[in-house]
């Protein structure tokens, strides 16, 4: 059986992502919620498909794919 394309190994994204001074968050099976140290600003990372969404005041906008 093969692996499916983009599958992450979750655990070890959310250690990256804490080491690099983030608050990363699993929020269910295919994205990790990123926010940064002060809250200012949040991340959506769809891992899945490589979207990288920033929400900042209440207004989201894609960043690109990653």
């Amino acid at each position: 059986m093969s692996k499916k394309k983009n599958q992450i190994d979750v655990e070890s994204a959310l250690c990256v992502l804490t080491d690099a001074g983030y608050e990363p968050q699993a929020f269910n099976h295919y994205q990790i919620r990123v926010f940064s140290k002060k809250r200012i600003s949040m991340y959506d990372w769809y891992h899945t498909t490589g979207s990288l969404v920033l929400t900042r005041n209440g207004t989201a906008r894609s960043v690109g794919t990653v």
